[in-house]
This record gives C-alpha cells, sequence and structure tokens, in this order.
C-alpha cells in the first residue's frame, strides 16, 4: 500500500540520519575536550578514537513542511527524504566499521537482539550494508566494489589537524563557527559547535552539533530553518553507554522464505542517476537536473509517471503523481511547472521535466533555471 511505503521511506531515512550520527559521532578522543575548547581542537579531537563500543537511543524529529508522498518526486538524502514526524531507534557502534541501527515504536521500547526479529533495521560491516524490512520479509546487501572501496580510500582525508583546518576553511568563506556551552543530553556533558551561515539567501538559519564532552561521541545534531521557531531537523541521543557490545547483535541470519536481495555499489554495471549541475555555490547552491521518477529511468516529464511501471510500483507512483499535482503552479522565463516550498528547502518541477532544489527561496530557484535553459 502507498501508505505503508511512506512509512518504511521514512523509518528509513529517519535511521539513515540516525546512522550518519553514529558514524560521524563514533569518535571518542584520548580524553575529554578542553572546558573552552576552539572550534578547531574539536574537530581535531572527535577524529582520534579510543573508545570501541556504544548502546543508546535516538530520536529523530524532521519537519519540512512537504506533502506525503513528495519523495517520490525529489531524489533527496536521508534524512531529507522522509515526510515530517518522528521516529525512535536503537543503536550499537562497535568501532569505525561496524554499527546497527533498528526502528523502534517508541523511545521507551527495547529492539531484539536478533535483527530478523525487528520491523526494520540496518547493519553495517566494513563495506557491507545489510538492510531487514520485515514488512515485505526482504534482506537487502548493499556491498562496495573493491574499486569503488579502493578509491574511497585514496581520497580519504589526512590527518585530523588537516581535516579540522580544511573544514573550518570551507565553513568560514559563508558562515560564523563557533564553540558553545550546551545542556546535558543523554544523562552526558555536552559542548556543540555551532555553525550561523552568513548568506541572506539560504533557509537554514543555523546548525547545531552536540558532543559528549568526555568522550566526544556526537550526540545530537540540529538544523534549523528560517521558516520556524525551532529546528527542522532533530536527532539526539535520549540515552547511551559505552559498555562493550555483545557482538551478536550484528550478526543477520535471513529467515526461511525471506526475499535476499544483493547489490554491489559503485559498478559500471549500474545505471546512474544523471548528475545534476550546480548553480552558485556556498549555503544557496541550486542543484538543476532531470527529474527521474520511480520505477520508469526512461521517463522524465511528471505526465509519463505511470509509464513502464510494474503492478507493485503503481501505489508508489499514484503517490508520487499526487504529490505533483496538488503542488501550487509557478512560471517564469525559464517556463512553467509546479512548485514546493519546504522548511529547509525548496524545489521548482517544470512541466518538460527538469528540477531546481536548493536550501533557498523560490526566486533564486527560477533565475538557477533560466541560467540553465
Amino acid at each position: 500500500m502507498a501508505g505503508q511505503h511512506t512509512t518504511r521511506l521514512w523509518a528509513l531515512g529517519a535511521i539513515g540520519g540516525a546512522m550518519a550520527v553514529g558514524a560521524i559521532g563514533w569518535a571518542a578522543s584520548a580524553g575529554a575536550v578542553d572546558p573552552r575548547p576552539t572550534a578547531e581542537e574539536l574537530l581535531i579531537a572527535v577524529q582520534q578514537p579510543t573508545a570501541t563500543d556504544l548502546t543508546g537511543t535516538t530520536l529523530t524529529r524532521v519537519d519540512l513542511g512537504l506533502p506525503a508522498g513528495i519523495e517520490g518526486l525529489v531524489d533527496l538524502p536521508a534524512p531529507l527524504n522522509a515526510a515530517s514526524g518522528e521516529v525512535a531507534a536503537q543503536v550499537w557502534v562497535d568501532g569505525p566499521d561496524r554499527q546497527r541501527i533498528t526502528a523502534l515504536a517508541d523511545v521507551s521500547a527495547t529492539a531484539s537482539a536478533t535483527v530478523a526479529d525487528t520491523q526494520l533495521s540496518a547493519v553495517r560491516d566494513g563495506d557491507t550494508v545489510v538492510v531487514w524490512s520485515a514488512e515485505d520479509a526482504t534482506a537487502t546487501t548493499y556491498t562496495a566494489a573493491p574499486d569503488a572501496a579502493a578509491k574511497a580510500e585514496a581520497q580519504a582525508p589526512g590527518t585530523p589537524a588537516e581535516v579540522a583546518r580544511e573544514a573550518l576553511a570551507a565553513l568560514g568563506e559563508d558562515a560564523d563557527v563557533t564553540v558553545a556551552d550546551s545542556p546535558p543530553m543523554a544523562g552526558r556533558d555536552t559542548v556543540a559547535l555551532v555553525v550561523d551561515p552568513r548568506d541572506s539567501k539560504t533557509l537554514v538559519s543555523q546548525v547545531t552539533i552536540t558532543f559528549d564532552r568526555e568522550t566526544n561521541v556526537v550526540l545530537g545534531v540540529q538544523v534549523g530553518s528560517t521558516r520556524l521557531p525551532g529546528p527542522a531537523v532533530d536527532i539526539a541521543f535520549t540515552s547511551v553507554s559505552y559498555d562493550q557490545v555483545n557482538a551478536e547483535v550484528f550478526g543477520f541470519t535471513p529467515p526461511v522464505g525471506a526475499t535476499v536481495v544483493d547489490k554491489t555499489m559503485g559498478t559500471d554495471s549500474e545505471s546512474p542517476k544523471p548528475e545534476p549541475e550546480v548553480v552558485g555555490d556556498g549555503w544557496s547552491a541550486v542543484a538543476v537536473g532531470e527529474v527521474q521518477m520511480p520505477g520508469a529511468p526512461g521517463q522524465s516529464a511528471p505526465g509519463d509517471l505511470m509509464a513502464g511501471l510494474e503492478d507493485e510500483q503503481r501505489s508508489t507512483a499514484m503517490e508520487a503523481l499526487g504529490a505533483y499535482l496538488s503542488l501550487p503552479t509557478v512560471n517564469g522565463a525559464w517556463g512553467s511547472g509546479r512548485v514546493l516550498t519546504g522548511t529547509l528547502f525548496s524545489a521548482i518541477i517544470t512541466d518538460d521535466g527538469r528540477y531546481a532544489v536548493g536550501a533557498v527561496d523560490v526566486e533564486t530557484l527560477g533565475a538557477a533555471l533560466a541560467q540553465q535553459r
């Protein structure tokens, strides 16, 4: 059903965001950060891990102001590909290369130690990620191709100090980066890295990354919007423990009768999506590209949405088409289409099958489309 599919996408997007926090955050330094660290000192500290294990519960809240079904029209990263709402997840971490995230009914629930007994889980072990969905009894394994893994390793950043300096240089071009005291989170004393964009065109008002003051683990990420009084994205640990994690929680054997799908990422045999062209830079950059409709790689214009779809894809396609037709119309020197205005980004989907999306207002999107026409 379309509603069930949307719920699953939302949960996957949210736990994907939680996994991102775990991946960023799993970097405890040799000691606690100084009471008043500089931004560079804090960024260096979180890249020097000595601890190896973490167990915790996260709560992700998203308020993007988007209509249901819109995730089928514009391809966005987690958790921005999710409808507004909240989801809880349990997180296990064993070093930088092994993590598991399991969606929970609420923050007071406890996940089964056995992946196959959960409704929705993602387990990462090195270059392999397994996603288990009980809804359709499917285990999907994503494995990085050897050449893709080698390329990623070759492009890995240098020393922690170099990475910190490069990050601050990039952010400092159009944002103020400061360190601030912050209230306790998950029962831990914290310190926050605060990024305030100086770009007047962006819808992002502030980004706050909250660290455990003793271990330097990232405990929370908040992204503020100029259109909301509170955060548009809020991912935070509600509880956390650094005790050793039982290796059994990372094991997974698909149940009898389950569908098993293997996918290799980064191979030439894939049909990659066309890369969008980026107009502008920094916080007000706009991506301009062709709309890729779900399940129909050769179809671009919204009116062709149903062409070539399999039966099981039609409910998702119908929901996406309904979401598209509910959007207000807009036109300009670039042509005509429909416009979506969210709390963190805006998007225009043109009648000729193009899109423009960015953390900016509609006028900036129109200018980018006109430039690329």
